[in-house]
């Protein structure tokens, strides 16, 4: 067993590095970790829901590592459903949500502040107000930050006269409203109108200053406990309005507020205020506290295509001249945002130079994003030097070698790898079989497809003997790929069994049928998806007008393409994929 104090590092670590963005060290961690108690797993969970903006792979992941968890441990805290109830809120699947309130209902939990302030928010976020507001009514304590949640969500649903009533019913309650109460009380007021509203409005506005709503008197400790709440439910804005009020209010911000309001800041996906931020950490003096620096780094990193990953570089540039030497990880977040750049290979290669410089180079978690960035870059030479120089094995750095073949159309290298991890008795996971099972699909054009269907098979017995098969990046690529091959009824089989039918899925295997000239059936499989109220992508109608093209259906073919146009609005991206 681990001794109680590597337990808690271990749970510190991951905190750690999944707050800072790099979810992969994170889940390494957690992977690694021979004997997990529940704080360990609440980690992990957490550090998911944190990601989960980013990708809809770490809401898959999050509710697969919930689902072992359950059968790992009989019970479970408040601390597992917060995150699990935010997985929930981002994938936009209601029933998962209701799975999960039964859950907390049969543990006993269904009315902790926290899980049921997180219920009424996704209740209300996904229309079902009534839900919200009868699971409200039934809570027996309810503090500020959940009647503004139920607020917002009438607000947000268009019934402001709700939004009046509620408020008499908070007034009677005894409890202090904040900013964020009367600002949805007064859009409230504003959208009904009327003279009645303009005498209610004056009389909450004197209520406003009755309570003092701009004093002083609040220790930074409560703002910051507010704001991590709502940063917990999924409140992003929220977080953003207690921020502003708490500015206002003129409390002095420490650098836990500045890291929790830039993680609020990655879920709003608003750069522009994420600019005006970091412009008010600078004032303030905390930008180069490696905290809120490695909260901003990562913030910028995860901007995608806007082209401030460069503020980023930037921002470590900075830190390089104040004299502060970067740890492992910020080199790694660093890193992570050259791989989004144009210029990001040179960039990059400047991190690697100073890295060996300060004998960072070697570290596991650097050498790691080195091979990612060199291998997104399809420098794979350049990555394998690294690779070859790590000690120890270290499961990140051979996916992302992995992944570096198959963009650089050495597929079946990535299989070469797959065979050494089985010899050296290293075991792979989701992430590595769903690698590999792309590279056996992509060899189907080079080499015969009963042969690459072998190979197929040998990785669909490890996903099986790793108890893999239900997540639903590793089935699609096995779809993927025994389509791709031929086997359109492996495909189908496997399609049938999977539990959470993703878009890609549906794509995997309606292409599949294109390809192979089955026509009709890949026409059916588009209409019974659409018949189960399953959107279409762009992929999807490639598929589409694909099967209609082999088979010479014209007028099909003129059909698909204007409902794709009229319907789904995909005509101009289509048109111009390249």
């Amino acid at each position: 067993m681990l001794h109680k104090t590597a337990i808690y590092v271990l749970e510190s670590l991951i905190t750690m590095y999944s707050k800072c963005g790099s979810l992969s060290y994170a889940r390494y961690l957690f992977d690694r970790s021979p004997n997990r108690d529940l704080a360990t797993w609440n980690s992990i969970l957490a550090a998911l829901s944190q990601s989960a903006d980013t990708g809809v792979e770490n809401i898959q992941e999050g509710f697969s590592v919930f689902r072992r968890l359950r059968e790992s441990i009989v019970s479970t805290s408040r601390l597992t459903l917060a995150p699990v109830l935010k997985l929930c809120l981002h994938s936009g699947y209601i029933w998962a949500s209701e799975a999960v309130h039964g859950y907390a209902v049969k543990i006993g939990l269904e009315w902790d502040v926290f899980v049921s302030g997180a219920l009424v928010n996704i209740y209300s976020k996904f229309g079902r107000i009534g839900e919200a507001r009868a699971l409200f009514d039934r809570m027996p304590e309810r503090d500020v930050v959940l009647w503004n949640v139920m607020l917002k969500a009438y607000l947000g649903m268009g019934l402001e006269r709700q939004v009046l009533y509620l408020f008499s019913e908070f007034h009677r309650s005894g409890l202090r409203p904040d900013d964020v109460t009367m600002r949805c009380v007064i859009s409230g007021i504003n959208r009904v109108g009327s003279d009645k509203c303009s005498r209610y409005l004056e009389q909450v506005q004197a209520y406003s200053t009755k309570f003092s709503m701009y004093n002083n008197d609040s220790d930074v400790f409560s703002w910051n406990k507010t704001l991590s709440e709502y940063l917990q439910v999924g409140e992003n804005w929220l977080a953003v309005e207690c921020f502003l009020n708490m500015i206002r209010s003129k409390v002095k911000c420490d650098v836990v507020t500045l890291v929790v309001i830039l993680s609020a800041v990655v879920g709003t996906h608003d750069l522009g205020l994420g600019k005006q931020i970091h412009a008010f950490a600078v004032k303030s003096g905390f930008d180069f506290d490696v905290s809120v620096a490695n909260s901003l780094i990562n913030m910028y990193s995860k901007s995608g295509s806007s082209g401030l990953e460069e503020e980023s570089v930037n921002l470590f540039r900075d830190l390089l001249d104040t004299g502060l030497v970067p740890d492992q990880f910020t080199l790694a977040s660093v890193l992570r945002a050259c791989s989004s750049l144009r210029e990001g290979l040179s960039l990059a290669r400047q991190v690697h130079v100073h890295a060996v410089k300060i004998g960072r180079v070697a570290d596991r978690f650097v050498s790691t994003a080195l091979i990612d960035v060199y291998s997104r870059s399809e420098k794979m030479e350049e990555a394998e030097v690294i690779f070859h120089k790590k000690v120890g094995f270290d499961l990140a750095s051979w996916n992302a070698m992995m992944f570096g073949y198959i963009t650089s159309n050495k597929s079946h290298k990535a299989l070469e790898l797959l065979s050494l991890m089985h010899k050296i008795g290293e075991t792979a996971n989701e992430i590595t079989l769903a690698t590999a099972t792309k590279a056996a699909g992509s060899l189907v054009a080079l080499e015969q497809g009963k042969q690459i269907h072998g190979h197929g098979r040998q990785i669909h017995a490890n996903v099986i003997k790793l108890d893999c098969s239900s997540d639903p990046f590793v089935g699609t690529s096995l779809v993927d790929m025994y389509a791709k091959c031929g086997g359109i009824e492996d495909a189908y089989c496997l399609f049938k069994r999977m539990d959470v039918k993703t878009i890609a899925l549906w794509n995997a295997l309606l292409v599949g049928l294109a390809q192979h000239g089955n026509a009709q059936e890949a026409l059916n499989l588009f209409r019974y998806m659409v018949s189960n109220h399953v959107e279409p992508d762009r992929v999807t109608f490639v598929g589409v007008l694909s099967a209609c093209s082999y088979s010479g259906l014209i007028s099909e073919t003129y059909g698909y393409f204007s409902s794709m146009h009229k319907d789904y609005d995909l005509c101009y991206e289509l048109t111009n994929d390249n």
